[in-house]
């Protein structure tokens, strides 16, 4: 079982440093262009058939030898005691949607990358049957992830990051989300959620800026557990590099909640779904 680990990702709004050179762009937008579908498939959305996918390692990126198209997930637990401590087990799956091929030839390849956090929670059930000397007591440890995503017993945390993996005319790769959902799910009665905050952004050099764009960031407040944001069209992409260092790029989105426990105080958790390694 995967220890829950310390968020250590920067916030997505912090701006990043690029150290290379970078050249004014006076070019034509590649986005005027008009581009025509030459792939596409049907997406899947169900979280039970996602959770397998995932679960099997069924994805159309490679998450450890494509880490320039992986993505970094990460939860964190603050105001973490013996009691409230929660173990997180990651799951993800990428979903090739389309290509599509512009006027001159450059390929725009759309994924879906849907990343999910579950820690499983233990409970215990006892059936008594009559009489005393045929007691029956039948415990159910449910410590261990159950193969449905629906009927696992815990604390979930889901999100999913549409964008477009682009090339720039120099042949450098950029990303540019459209879209980001995703949610959080409570199927233990002992913890309830609230206070849901999103936070998404894409930060980072970019070919179509002709420099370092920052302040693409937005902050969202849900009034349920789940959520569905579509990007501004107006954000420029960025250089696919997600090293979160000097030259690199912030792109993807955090969800925020806190939870309480029956019998304890509340604590707080967070949820990152980051392009990048």
């Amino acid at each position: 079982m995967k220890v829950l680990k310390m968020l250590t990702v920067p916030a997505l709004g912090a701006a990043i440093l690029f150290s290379g050179t970078h050249t004014n762009v006076f070019a034509a937008n590649n986005d005027n262009q008009k581009a025509k579908t030459i792939e596409s498939h049907q997406e899947i959305t169900d979280l039970n058939k996602l959770y397998e996918r995932a679960q099997k390692g069924i994805s159309d990126l490679s998450f450890s030898s494509e880490k320039s198209l992986s993505t970094k997930s990460s939860l964190s637990l603050k105001e973490k005691s013996n009691n409230n401590e929660l173990n997180f087990h990651k799951y993800q799956t990428a979903q090739l949607l389309t290509v599509k091929q512009e006027a001159d030839g450059t390929k725009i390849k759309t994924y879906a990358v849907t990343t999910m956090e579950v820690a499983p929670t233990q409970t215990v059930k006892t059936n008594t049957i009559a009489p005393k000397n045929n007691l029956i007591r039948m415990s159910v440890d449910a410590s261990k992830s159950d193969s449905k995503w629906d009927s696992t017993i815990g604390v979930k945390a889901y999100s999913t990051v549409y964008y477009d993996n682009k090339t720039d005319p120099r042949g450098s790769k950029h990303w540019d989300m459209s879209k980001v959902k995703g949610g959080w799910k409570v199927t233990d009665n002992r913890y309830s959620l609230s206070g849901m905050k999103v936070t998404y952004g894409q930060n980072g050099w970019s070919y179509w800026k002709g420099g370092v764009v920052t302040g693409q960031v937005s902050t969202k407040y849900p009034k349920g557990t789940t959520f569905s944001y579509t990007v501004p069209s107006s954000w420029k992409p960025v250089v696919a590099n997600g090293s979160f260092s000097v030259g690199g790029s912030a792109v993807g989105c955090t969800s925020y909640v806190k939870i309480k426990k029956s019998g304890s105080k509340s604590w707080s958790l967070s949820f990152t779904n980051n392009l990048g390694s």
